[in-house]
């Protein structure tokens, strides 16, 4: 079997020449033995062939019994009694006016003949008067053909004997002797049986190279579970150093504290919620004269105060105004700049500062100095003395706690909370409700005590850092999530933080910085509250 390679019109072909039929070297059925082989393990047959070009010459008689088998050996061994649109018959050296034409037109229309029953079927049987141009537009008659697996390129056990059924010269009952019809018999055996051993070979070589990566993937598990228990052995040794050093056993982990922090900022979405519903619903109709869902954050009375109280810019995304002048509806304008007032309040007025019990001036130095400290100390020294410097401050005096926290509001609400609701309704008689006061007065002291475990009480966990990000920040996915994320919109701008973040960071020594961990995303209000 020859493989060439040709090139017509631009249009790449394989060709499969092989030896004819009727060979002095080769008898018929070793010849389509070869060439069943050859489709079964040449790579280039491996999706197929696109069709099959039988040459037969003109002046070979078109009614012999040999043309009839050849055909026949084509049509329902090769192409298994289908596809027959497949096999071109290619009768050369035909004169287009000569007798020859005319001859083949004629066995074309006789259903009897070997050419009618074949063109019958669908082959298709073409005559040449030029050898190479004939040849060569038989070939491009496939360019526009997909390749099809042709049913001897399966396994099939019955081949041989389907080819002598055939092909064979002489029928069976004409030998006369015994050994003459076993000798046939085992070859026609022996020949399957090489078939069929050669695919299996195939297969199990195919097995054996599967099972050696199995095994080499078996090993490198083996070992990776290996270091990785040994890894977790020396992790789990260190930790318990850390614990003997410290003589201490910190009685909640990080997943308590994570907790704690989602406990109050739903606590702060439940007094937003609550305050902002309530302003809606006492003071919008009879403030604007207009039902509140028709009500936006651009209808404010004071709407210059409003973007200066929320840090935006005219024409610029805020909690305000859209860059192209919407505006949001009036509650969720109150609900979500209530939101971001508080978690900025508990950040910058109790989580910040060394302690929010003493003045910033005694706070700043006592951070500068846990800062030094941080960079030249471990964990386990620089958390000491935070939690021993922060004890000796705070005083478990419920009634001096209770005294800083109305402070603390008192500022809050006079300086925040009633600009806000002036910007809005343009008159001091929008409050809220004595209630809300007090849901205030228990977050902040929800936040107070939680802030005091933390400084007071973790050590090895390392510090935790609540974080609030200002309107006008750019958008980090790294370390914001954002509040509604609408599909397929990517946010820019922060307008507001509606969660509030936490952050750890540990201790390392030698001059560096403490390593940061993100625990908690801040969630954050941006511009695609707008689409």
């Amino acid at each position: 079997m020859k493989t060439h390679l040709a090139s017509f019109s631009g249009v790449n072909y394989q060709l499969i020449d092989t030896p004819g039929f009727d060979n002095m070297k080769l008898d018929d059925i070793e010849i389509c033995a070869r060439l069943v082989k050859h489709l079964r393990e040449s790579s280039s047959t491996g999706n197929g062939v696109n069709g099959i070009i039988y040459i037969h010459q003109s002046g070979d008689p078109l009614r012999s019994e040999s043309f009839y088998k050849y055909l026949t050996v084509i049509s329902h061994v090769f192409l298994g009694g289908r596809d027959l649109d497949r096999l071109t018959v290619l009768v050369r050296n035909v004169d287009p006016h000569g007798p020859g034409n005319t001859q083949i037109d004629e066995e074309k229309q006789n259903g009897m003949s070997t050419i009618g029953r074949f063109h019958a079927m669908g082959a298709r049987i073409v005559a040449s008067s030029a050898e190479t141009n004939g040849f060569i537009n038989a070939i491009q008659s496939y360019a526009s053909t997909y390749p099809i697996l042709l049913p001897v390129q399966m396994n099939r056990s019955n081949i041989i004997a389907d080819l002598e059924s055939i092909l064979q010269r002489t029928p069976i009952q004409a030998y006369t002797s015994q050994e003459q019809r076993t000798k046939s018999d085992y070859e026609r055996k022996r020949q399957e049986f090489e078939l069929i051993l050669e695919a299996k070979q195939r297969n199990l070589a195919q097995c054996q190279d599967a099972l050696r990566q199995a095994d080499k993937l078996r090993v490198e598990l083996r070992e990776t579970e290996v270091n990785l228990r040994h890894q977790s052995q020396q992790m789990q040794h260190e930790y318990s150093s850390l614990r003997s050093e410290l003589q201490l056993q910190e009685n909640f982990e990080q997943s308590e504290i994570v907790q704690e922090l989602e406990d109050i900022n739903r606590h702060i979405d439940d007094i937003s919620r609550s305050i902002s519903a309530y302003l809606t619903d006492t003071h919008v109709r009879s403030m604007f004269g207009r039902n509140p869902a028709e009500v936006t954050s651009r209808d404010a009375q004071n709407l210059s105060e409003l973007f200066r109280l929320l840090q935006a810019e005219e024409g610029k995304c805020s909690l305000v105004s859209s860059s192209d002048g919407k505006g949001l509806e009036i509650e969720s304008l109150l609900d979500f700049s209530i939101r971001h007032m508080l978690c900025t309040l508990l950040v910058i007025g109790v989580f910040q500062p060394f302690h929010p019990g003493i003045n910033s001036e005694q706070s700043a130095a006592l951070l500068r100095a846990y800062e030094d400290i941080q960079k030249r100390e471990s964990q386990t020294s620089a958390g000491k003395w935070r939690s021993s410097t922060f004890k000796s401050i705070y005083t478990d005096d419920e009634e001096q706690t209770g005294t800083s926290i109305r402070q603390l509001l008192h500022l809050f609400i006079r300086t925040q909370l009633n600009p806000l609701l002036t910007s809005v309704f343009g008159s001091k008689e929008a409050t809220m409700d004595r209630q809300h006061f007090n849901q205030m007065f228990e977050l902040v002291k929800r936040a107070w005590n939680w802030n005091s475990k933390l400084k007071g009480e973790v050590i090895v966990l390392g510090d935790f850092c609540q974080i609030a990000h200002a309107p006008n920040s750019e958008f980090d996915p790294n370390i914001m999530k954002e509040f509604e994320p609408q599909p397929g919109v990517r946010p820019t701008s922060v307008l507001g933080t509606i969660g509030i973040g936490l952050v750890s960071l540990r201790a390392v020594g030698g001059g560096r910085s403490p390593e940061e961990t993100i625990i908690c995303k801040t969630t954050v209000a941006t511009d695609t509250l707008y689409v």
